[in-house]
């Protein structure tokens, strides 16, 4: 894995962070997701990647829920600039950053398809805030989505976990082109994605 693809480092400290801070700042938020997956390539930075990241919905607030995301140092893409997708300081002392997409997981895990109806989440350019005691993790808050075909890095091909797993996820639309995107930006041919066999 090269420099530009390292995780951040792991503590031995238990995810033991309560996301209730990541709804106080969600108002000043990012950019909301465009429909081909994002248009703005950074260079490697810190981004929250919640293209596989298990969700689950917010007491009070249906249009939201908090996802579990990972913590890459990357090239990624988004709709939000560079400078406002960086690390910056966040409520209580803690570290605000964005969730983007990236290639990193692509060659580990297969791509799920869940069929309209589906309940997910799209988190691309969503509001994160860094555990304080696992650098390597991130609560996003994410929109909630009830229409549309959506595909996840998630689930591990078992597509009944569509119906109510919450999964960040996004459309077919969207993943060709922030893989697109991130493959020019790279000068590299597209990867070609692991997809799970239809249901």
């Amino acid at each position: 894995m090269s420099k530009s693809w390292r995780r951040k480092p792991e503590t031995t400290a238990p995810w033991s962070f309560v996301g209730v801070g990541v709804l106080a700042f969600a108002a000043a938020g990012f950019a909301d997701a465009a429909s081909q997956g994002g248009a703005v390539v950074c260079p490697a930075q810190t981004f929250a990647l919640c293209s596989y990241a298990p969700c689950r919905p917010i007491p009070g607030n249906p249009s939201k829920a908090l996802c579990d995301c990972d913590v890459f140092d990357a090239v990624s893409v988004g709709n939000g600039s560079c400078e406002a997708r960086a690390t910056k300081p966040g409520p209580h002392g803690l570290t605000r950053v964005a969730s983007a997409f990236s290639l990193i997981e692509i060659p580990e895990r297969p791509l799920m398809t869940c069929p309209e109806g589906s309940v997910w989440t799209q988190c691309l350019d969503a509001p994160c805030l860094i555990d304080p005691d696992d650098a390597s993790k991130a609560s996003c808050t994410c929109d909630v989505q009830t229409t549309g075909v959506a595909r996840t890095y998630g689930g591990g091909c078992d597509t009944s976990t569509c119906a109510d797993s919450f999964w960040s996820a996004a459309t077919p639309a969207q993943v060709e082109g922030g893989i697109a995107a991130i493959s020019k930006h790279l000068g590299v041919d597209p990867p070609q994605d692991r997809v799970c066999p239809a249901p």
